[in-house]
């Protein structure tokens, strides 16, 4: 939640695509 693309936030469910 903190970093837009620094770590998964696995606290909601999102797809792991906004990562890239």
């Amino acid at each position: 939640a903190e970093g837009a693309n620094q770590r998964a936030d696995v606290r909601r469910p999102l797809p792991p695509t906004y990562l890239f």
